[in-house]
């Protein structure tokens, strides 16, 4: 009896059609990339694709720049202090304290920055001359970083992000790391020879 109740358990399992249970509905959905490929084909018979293409390539390979940014025409150096106070208790995964409430954190304590960030006008090829000879990361305002990373490696302020943290307002700027706090040069282009900021 035993033997024959593990059989059946065991036997291969028979597929069989049970019909149809309930209501069913075709899908109504648009197939997203037939909807993508009819608009380019509408846009194609329109003459408009290549006009569509022209802007895109444009606002790509010409970001816009960041805002309120200007020449630097004196040297000013300032300092920023990445510190942050937790506004609550951080806690990890398993409910242990971490950080209490009030607690004032730098990241500088445990990570440092590598190399030292250079802000400019990626139109100004004075400036452009200057941060490439500075063994740092290129952070451009404004210009053409697709042409410019052709050379080197960089990079682009989108937003003005950085720049509105740090306080930044005028261009060539260097930043560096000085003990927890972040130093900030702003250099006059007139500035930027052979030998200025190593």
């Amino acid at each position: 009896m035993i033997l024959l109740f593990i059989f059946l358990l065991c036997s291969p399992a028979q597929a069989q059609d049970y019909g149809v249970h309930g209501a069913i509905f075709e899908i109504e959905e648009r197939d997203l990339l037939k909807d993508m490929l009819q608009k380019l084909k509408n846009l194609e018979k329109e003459g408009t694709l290549k006009i569509h293409a022209e802007e895109l390539e444009k606002r790509v390979l010409h970001l816009r720049p960041v805002s309120g940014m200007t020449k630097a025409t004196k040297k000013r150096e300032f300092f920023y202090d990445p510190s942050i106070t937790v506004s609550s208790d951080i806690r990890d995964h398993r409910g242990t304290l971490m950080h209490k409430k009030g607690t004032k954190l730098n990241p500088l304590k445990y990570i440092s920055l590598k190399q030292p960030l250079v802000f400019i006008d990626g139109e100004d090829a004075k400036q452009v001359k200057w941060a490439r000879r500075q063994k740092s990361k290129i952070i451009l305002l404004s210009g053409n970083p697709f042409k410019l990373m052709k050379d080197c490696p960089v990079y682009f302020d989108q937003f003005g992000t950085l720049t509105k943290k740090l306080a930044i307002k005028h261009v060539p700027s260097i930043v560096t790391q000085e003990g927890l706090k972040l130093k900030i040069i702003e250099i006059p282009p007139s500035e930027c020879g052979e030998n200025s900021h190593d």
